[in-house]
């Protein structure tokens, strides 16, 4: 097995996010976030928890979300809580944000469904 360092992790994510491969950019990046040589917090860590959430909350993989950020939580804990609660703290706004798109969305076909009930005329 190949451990990328965080940095590089990061950089090959982006490169897969462009070429439309996601699932392999998130996997590449639970895979340094799991992996036990990255074990001390860097700076580098909290981008690449942003990038790895931002993929779980498009392809929707809540418990990969979740086992990503207990690891986070093992690794950050000691050097920066500021930084594990900033991650939280985005995640929360990201799956807020989606939930009230999804009303919209709701909302608006059922507008549409609305419209087309008046177009019929008893008869």
């Amino acid at each position: 097995m190949v451990f990328m360092k965080p940095e590089s992790a990061l950089r090959r994510a982006d490169e897969l996010i462009d070429v439309g491969r996601k699932q392999r950019a998130l996997e590449t990046l639970f895979e340094v976030i799991t992996s036990r040589r990255h074990r001390t917090w860097t700076k580098t860590h909290e981008p690449l928890m942003e990038k790895f959430l931002d993929l779980c909350v498009e392809l929707k993989k809540s418990q990969l979300a979740k086992d990503g950020l207990h690891q986070y939580k093992t690794i950050s804990q000691t050097v920066s809580v500021k930084s594990l609660e900033d991650v939280i703290m985005k995640f929360l706004k990201q799956g807020e944000q989606r939930c009230l798109n999804a009303r919209k969305e709701a909302t608006n076909a059922l507008v549409d469904i609305d419209d087309l009930e008046v177009l019929q005329t008893p008869e």
